[in-house]
Protein backbone atom coordinates (compact mmCIF):
# COMPACT_ATOMS: atom_id res chain seq x y z
CA UNK A 1 0.00 0.00 0.00
CA UNK A 2 3.04 2.70 0.52
CA UNK A 3 3.82 2.12 -2.70
CA UNK A 4 0.39 2.95 -4.10
CA UNK A 5 0.50 5.60 -1.98
CA UNK A 6 3.60 7.32 -3.32
CA UNK A 7 2.41 6.65 -6.98
CA UNK A 8 -0.66 8.38 -6.33
CA UNK A 9 1.25 11.11 -4.35
CA UNK A 10 2.17 11.82 -7.92
CA UNK A 11 -0.51 12.81 -9.54
CA UNK A 12 -1.34 16.66 -9.65
CA UNK A 13 -5.07 16.06 -9.07
CA UNK A 14 -5.11 13.09 -6.17
CA UNK A 15 -4.88 13.84 -2.44
CA UNK A 16 -4.07 11.12 -0.15
CA UNK A 17 -6.65 11.28 2.86
CA UNK A 18 -4.64 8.32 5.10
CA UNK A 19 -4.11 10.13 8.36
CA UNK A 20 -1.71 8.79 11.23
CA UNK A 21 1.50 6.98 11.65
CA UNK A 22 0.53 3.67 10.92
CA UNK A 23 -1.01 2.86 7.68
CA UNK A 24 -2.74 -0.20 6.31
CA UNK A 25 -3.81 -1.46 2.90
CA UNK A 26 -6.84 0.76 3.18
CA UNK A 27 -5.67 3.45 0.73
CA UNK A 28 -8.56 6.73 0.55
CA UNK A 29 -8.18 9.63 -1.75
CA UNK A 30 -9.65 12.19 -3.91
CA UNK A 31 -9.55 14.30 -6.96
CA UNK A 32 -10.32 18.04 -7.66
CA UNK A 33 -11.14 16.94 -11.14
CA UNK A 34 -13.64 14.39 -11.05
CA UNK A 35 -16.17 13.07 -8.78
CA UNK A 36 -15.30 10.06 -6.82
CA UNK A 37 -18.39 8.28 -8.45
CA UNK A 38 -17.03 8.72 -11.48
CA UNK A 39 -13.62 7.78 -10.56
CA UNK A 40 -14.80 4.36 -9.17
CA UNK A 41 -17.34 3.97 -12.23
CA UNK A 42 -14.53 4.11 -14.82
CA UNK A 43 -12.11 1.84 -12.67
CA UNK A 44 -15.13 -1.17 -12.63
CA UNK A 45 -15.08 -0.76 -16.61
CA UNK A 46 -11.46 -1.92 -16.22
CA UNK A 47 -12.29 -4.71 -13.17
CA UNK A 48 -10.95 -2.58 -10.95
CA UNK A 49 -12.86 -2.56 -8.15
CA UNK A 50 -12.78 0.44 -5.11
CA UNK A 51 -15.15 1.85 -3.00
CA UNK A 52 -17.11 5.73 -2.45
CA UNK A 53 -18.48 5.25 1.29
CA UNK A 54 -20.05 8.31 2.44
CA UNK A 55 -20.21 10.38 5.46
CA UNK A 56 -21.64 8.32 7.75
CA UNK A 57 -18.70 5.18 7.11
CA UNK A 58 -16.05 8.03 8.73
CA UNK A 59 -17.61 11.45 9.88
CA UNK A 60 -14.66 12.09 11.49
CA UNK A 61 -12.32 11.99 8.73
CA UNK A 62 -15.13 13.60 6.27
CA UNK A 63 -15.04 16.79 8.61
CA UNK A 64 -11.37 16.62 9.53
CA UNK A 65 -10.12 16.81 5.62
CA UNK A 66 -13.55 18.82 4.75
CA UNK A 67 -14.37 16.49 1.99
CA UNK A 68 -17.64 15.15 0.75
CA UNK A 69 -16.62 12.44 -1.19
CA UNK A 70 -13.76 9.95 -1.34
CA UNK A 71 -12.57 6.60 -3.27
CA UNK A 72 -11.29 3.76 -1.37
CA UNK A 73 -9.15 1.24 -2.31
CA UNK A 74 -7.80 -2.23 -0.88
CA UNK A 75 -4.41 -3.26 -1.75
CA UNK A 76 -3.65 -6.48 -0.09
CA UNK A 77 -0.25 -8.95 0.01
CA UNK A 78 -1.57 -11.03 -3.65
CA UNK A 79 -2.10 -7.41 -5.96
CA UNK A 80 1.37 -6.84 -7.91
CA UNK A 81 2.97 -4.23 -8.57
CA UNK A 82 2.07 -4.43 -12.38
CA UNK A 83 -1.52 -4.23 -10.96
CA UNK A 84 -0.87 -0.89 -9.08
CA UNK A 85 0.77 0.72 -11.90
CA UNK A 86 -2.17 -0.41 -13.83
CA UNK A 87 -4.40 1.24 -11.87
CA UNK A 88 -2.39 4.03 -11.18
CA UNK A 89 -1.86 4.73 -14.94
CA UNK A 90 -5.17 4.43 -15.63
CA UNK A 91 -6.27 7.51 -13.17
CA UNK A 92 -4.21 9.23 -15.09
CA UNK A 93 -5.89 9.00 -18.31
CA UNK A 94 -9.17 9.64 -16.72
CA UNK A 95 -7.74 12.70 -14.68
CA UNK A 96 -6.26 13.82 -18.13
CA UNK A 97 -9.81 13.31 -19.67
Amino acid sequence: SQYFRNELSNIPSISLLDLGDKKCGIVSFYSDQKKCTEIRAFLETNQIHVSTPGRTGNPVLFDQCGISQLVRASVHYFNTKEEIDKMVDLLKTFLRA
